[in-house]
């Protein structure tokens, strides 16, 4: 939920912009639609901050004042950005773009060409394959290293805005370098921006390098150790900012999802417990939170009854791992919800249990290697499952099914599969089921 202060605020920016309407006051008008429209972009408003920017570009067109022009247009693009829109985005920014041309000011070129840089980024990071993204990560290094030139080379501004500017682009050009594989240039561009922020006192942008620096040490590298490192500084610096809550939370955020795919529940709790008690105003942060928090305290809570359980208690061990399983794949950690489910099995057979008793573990464990594309691994609790229940038509029918699907996902030869289709049809058929025949034959065709 948003904080009240932010809602007595829009309502003053409300009224502001109507008396500006009414009295005819376009510059007025301007001003409290660009913060509107700031307010609904910090918000993640995209939609109702694009309306705003528009009203502002509008003002600024009759007024005939063209580098404002200029910026609503950048303001415009960012939000089509942020929509997914990227062509509309594109249109926005090289309008941004002539207008600082036309103006001769070279401050406003420098920024045209990152934005229309992190526009080609977005675009190549939306791309579901990388040969569709080659051709956007092309254009965005282009425009990064045309922006890197044109910042080193301004002379008529401050040292720390100038900085400022070098540092981006280097920090942007490292991002590119990530989305294009090449990950050893990726982190000495981000080296250097990091060091250029730090030597400057640039708190936002340190907090921004130390957070996009973590992201590459984890998904890319696989260093999670140097990763939760850079977000320990990220958080200090964070706490530095004006919009400190926000941006501490981010960085608990990403904290915590690193901590949850290294298996390390307590600490994630720690993390989003910190963050709750922050307050974010981004709604969908605070939703995320919550949700994660939920699930983090209940699968603590199970781990520590869990050290409590005498080692023979087979039965009560069995049921708290099947809760660690099902709380472990809430987290979407999916190998650690398997070795949690593994050793629900083990338990289960300690304790005795065996054959169609199992059949409910065999079915977690195949979900989720499932979802975990172990393909082959989920077939062998599949085939378990069916020898227990081939005797069962409707079991063994959708039993059958399941092991289609995995065929499928695995591109098996066809051959292959429409066996197994074949003989879902034939318990179809025992079951004098004519739609689940008629499944059968639809999926096998």
């Amino acid at each position: 939920a948003m904080s009240s202060e932010t809602d007595v605020e829009e309502q003053r920016l409300l009224r502001r912009k109507k008396k500006a309407s009414e009295a005819g006051n376009l510059l007025l008008l301007a001003e409290a639609c660009r913060k509107l429209g700031e307010m609904y972009h910090e918000q993640s408003e995209h939609r109702k901050a694009l309306i705003e920017y528009k009203l502002v570009a509008k003002a600024f067109q009759n007024l005939k004042m063209q580098m404002e022009l200029g910026r609503a247009h950048r303001m415009i693009g960012e939000q089509f950005n942020m929509l997914g829109e990227f062509e509309k985005a594109l249109q926005y920014d090289r309008s941004y773009l002539d207008i600082a041309k036309q103006e001769k000011d070279h401050v406003e070129v420098q920024r045209a060409h990152v934005t229309i840089g992190r526009t080609f980024l977005m675009k190549g990071q939306s791309c579901e394959k990388l040969e569709k993204a080659m051709e956007p990560l092309m254009e965005a290094e282009r425009s990064f290293e045309r922006s890197l030139k044109l910042s080193r080379e301004l002379k008529s501004i401050g040292r720390l805005e100038q900085v400022d500017m070098e540092a981006r682009s280097l920090l942007n050009l490292g991002v590119t370098k990530e989305h294009q594989g090449n990950w050893e240039q990726a982190t000495e561009y981000m080296q250097k921006a990091t060091k250029l922020a730090e030597n400057n006192d640039l708190t936002e942008l340190l907090h921004q390098c130390y957070t996009t620096s973590a992201l590459l040490f984890n998904s890319k590298l696989n260093n999670h150790a140097r990763a939760l490192k850079a977000l320990s500084e990220a958080l200090e610096v964070a706490s530095r900012l004006q919009n400190k809550a926000t941006k501490m939370c981010e960085t608990l955020i990403t904290k915590a999802d690193i901590l949850i795919k290294t298996g390390d529940f307590q600490s994630a709790r720690q993390a989003l417990k910190q963050a709750y008690k922050l307050r974010t105003p981004v709604a969908a942060d605070a939703d995320n939170i919550e949700r994660r928090l939920k699930v983090l305290v209940a699968v603590c809570r199970v781990e520590d009854e869990l050290i409590m359980t005498g080692s023979e208690e087979y039965t009560k061990k069995k049921g708290l791992y099947e809760r660690m399983g099902d709380g472990a794949c809430k987290l979407e950690n999916y190998s650690k919800a398997i070795d949690y489910y593994l050793k629900m099995l083990e338990c289960a057979q300690l304790a005795g249990e065996a054959d169609r008793d199992l059949i409910p573990i065999y079915v977690s464990l195949y979900q989720t290697y499932k979802d975990n594309k172990q393909y082959d691994d989920a077939l062998v609790y599949l085939w378990q499952e069916y020898e227990l229940i081939d005797d069962d038509p409707e079991e063994s029918y959708n039993t059958l099914l399941s092991i289609a699907d995995v065929f499928e996902a695995q591109k098996k030869p066809w051959n292959e599969v429409e066996e197994i289709y074949q003989r879902a049809r034939a318990q179809a058929k025992k079951l004098k089921s004519v739609p689940k025949e008629r499944v059968a034959i639809k999926r096998c065709v």
